[in-house]
């Protein structure tokens, strides 16, 4: 394999910025194809007394209507929702809750879809 410049010119010949050495005019990677739906936060917090409060470390962008929160428990009990999703004053998703039963150990991932 021969090495190429950016700027055309190499020793044996043309280089990278001659259109032969691009690859295909089909082969390309847009924006959608590196941001997309993507999981933001992940963790475990423990119900007390049926309830819990996530609260992120700095709010994440956008409002909580562009982000999707699934939960998951490692009890026998698997019934826990999330209860309301909470903006900060600015309009950025800042926190939310999870109801649940007992002390349940609730594995939750904040998705957004935006």
């Amino acid at each position: 394999m021969a090495a190429t410049s950016v700027t055309g010119l190499h020793k044996d010949g043309a280089g990278a910025a001659e259109p032969h050495n691009k690859g295909s005019e089909r082969m390309t990677l847009g924006v959608d194809h590196l941001i997309g739906v993507r999981v933001v936060a992940a963790g475990e917090i423990a119900l007390v007394g049926g309830a819990a409060t996530v609260t992120f470390p700095q709010p994440l962008a956008n409002s909580e209507a562009e982000y999707v929160v699934l939960l998951t428990n490692n009890g026998a009990v698997n019934d826990c929702t999330v209860g309301v999703k909470t903006d900060d004053g600015d309009g950025l998703f800042a926190s939310f809750t999870i109801v649940g039963t007992g002390t349940d150990d609730i594995m939750y991932a904040v998705i957004h879809m935006g």
